[in-house]
């Protein structure tokens, strides 16, 4: 909240972007934002807006007064929790976190891009659920070159680039047999490869 306005909408930026190759890792105890599709996170009256503002102050410090990226983004999420809350799954906090870390608008409120400006630009990403007795996850943001096309697309090494074709068959055999429907790549494989293992998402707090 400001002096002007009942929300914080974020800061102007202070220096250049990141430069390609960099990375920032955030770090926050509790449980991340979900994706919520009935009802804006970014609305203050949200019951988990509080995840979603403690996020950007987070990805806020960890850009150290940088302008937004505006190329091709790595984004790995490591969520570490004894179980899910209910009817929620690593895509949807997949979501919540994107959705976080870029600019956005809505007739009652207007967010400042952080990290990114738009969520369209994650274009790799591993999600991972690891069992804990505490709650707190990890994110690490990789700022990716483009390619000589112009095309926002990473450059990644070779144990990883490996994991992505492994990947992307799965995406493409999930398309090809309509077990799948796309909607965004990074997203889609964490529906087929980083989902919680079968049980684990039971109910927890709301």
């Amino acid at each position: 909240m400001t002096e002007f306005l009942p929300y914080d909408p974020g800061i102007l930026p202070s220096a250049p972007p990141p430069r390609p190759g960099d990375t920032i890792s955030v770090r926050l105890d509790g449980l991340p934002p979900y994706k919520d599709e009935h009802f804006s996170i970014r609305n203050p009256r949200h019951k988990i807006h509080a995840r979603f503002m403690a996020l950007r102050q987070g990805a806020i410090q960890a850009m150290s007064g940088r302008a937004p990226y505006r190329g091709a983004i790595g984004l790995d999420f490591v969520m570490h929790t004894p179980e899910f809350e209910k009817n929620r799954t690593l895509t949807d906090y997949m979501g919540g976190i994107m959705d976080a870390l870029d600019g956005s608008h809505g007739a009652q409120f207007t967010y400042l891009p952080v990290v990114y400006e738009d969520d369209c630009q994650v274009c790799d990403g591993r999600n991972q659920f690891r069992p804990s007795t505490n709650r707190f996850y990890e994110i690490t943001v990789q700022f990716l070159p483009e390619t000589v096309d112009g095309e926002q697309s990473p450059r990644l090494s070779p144990e990883r680039r490996a994991g992505v074709q492994v990947e992307d068959q799965l995406v493409q055999g999930a398309v090809q047999s309509g077990g799948a429907s796309v909607t965004h790549p990074t997203l889609l494989r964490s529906r087929l490869t980083s989902g919680a293992p079968p049980g684990l998402e039971k109910e927890g707090e709301s």
